[in-house]
């Protein structure tokens, strides 16, 4: 693997079912109310290394610069997987956020210039308002100016890998 870009980081199903807004439409039904505080860690920990054995922060510390790039989008109040691995994620690789700033990230620098082979790209969600703010982030390489992003990522890979 040369570098990778990933457009919604993840999180891990454990924080999805319980950090997004899938937790009340149905997931707080899956933890056994009768279950004490430790049963439950376990119950959901179990959940997670059987649906989600690899959670991509911990393979961070594998990319960088000098031999694998790595670009990470992300949708700026995503409630489906919440944001909180992607800036996890962006300070263990050690991404700067690429301009235009839409968001202030506390410990994490800004470029002066827009790096197009590795970073962190905020993107607006495609729904302005409301609920469907939250879940349209999710979504967010659908918009031009994501799939502009990808493809000069493409580009810029291309020539790195070509010399």
């Amino acid at each position: 693997m040369d570098g990778a870009y990933l457009q919604v980081a993840g999180t891990g199903i454990a924080r999805i079912m319980t950090h997004s807004m899938f937790w009340g439409l149905g997931f707080k039904n899956l933890i056994t109310p009768e279950f004490s505080a430790g049963e439950t860690a376990f119950q959901a920990t179990l959940a997670q290394h059987v649906v989600d054995m690899v959670e991509g922060g911990m393979l961070a510390e594998s990319f960088n610069r000098d031999t694998k790039p790595l670009f990470l989008q992300y949708g700026l109040d995503d409630t489906v997987a919440t944001n909180a691995a992607t800036f996890s994620l962006a300070k263990i690789a050690g991404l700067t956020l690429n301009p235009p700033v839409l968001a202030d990230l506390s410990g994490i620098p800004v470029n002066d210039a827009y790096d197009p082979l590795m970073g962190l790209l905020q993107v607006e969600p495609v729904a302005a308002q409301g609920w469907l703010r939250g879940l349209t982030a999710h979504t967010t390489f659908v918009r031009p100016d994501a799939y502009q992003a990808y493809h000069q990522w493409l580009d810029a890979i291309a020539g790195l890998t070509a010399q």
